[in-house]
């Protein structure tokens, strides 16, 4: 199997997994990521002191075309990292899952906030994850001024 192909069934495993973990538990604080054995792992709040490091682009080999040929042009300026991740409002795993464009491109970094290095990844489908040991927790970003950054926003289920 071609490396291309491999990291994509990979990615989209990991995606599967995730989605099961997170929509199996029976109790969810949405800035909080607890572990499948219930141990706290770490909290992330927006709207809260928090420091970024540089973050850099990142294109995932996709099987559509169209979609890896968009993420050659979609850019987010270095000034707008900070703002994006204060935008972000906590969702659920199957929010995440059900109305948000998972684009094969990316800008991943870290945060520090209250002692914790957190790893960051910006996806152009209008939403971040971020993620510390096996635990990830997603974060939906609705501001209109900052819409015209990403590829695609919420999507409405018809």
């Amino acid at each position: 199997m071609p490396y291309n192909m491999f990291a994509w069934t990979v990615s989209r495993i990991l995606v599967v997994v995730l989605f099961t973990l997170l929509t199996s538990c029976s109790e969810y604080d949405a800035n909080q990521a607890i572990a499948p054995d219930g141990q706290y792992v770490f909290s992330f709040q927006p709207d809260s002191f928090f420091t970024v490091s540089a973050f850099a682009k990142s294109n995932t080999p996709d099987q559509y075309k169209s979609d890896s040929m968009s993420c050659i042009s979609w850019t987010v300026p270095d000034s707008h990292i900070k703002s994006l991740l204060e935008k972000g409002q906590s969702m659920n795993g199957s929010e995440w899952h059900h109305y948000y464009a998972h684009w094969p491109c990316s800008y991943t970094g870290k945060v520090f906030q209250n002692g914790d290095t957190l790893a960051v990844s910006i996806n152009a489908g209008g939403w971040y994850a971020i993620s510390k040991a096996d635990s990830t927790a997603w974060y939906k970003i609705l501001d209109n001024k900052l819409d015209q950054i990403f590829l695609s926003g919420r999507l409405e289920m018809e």
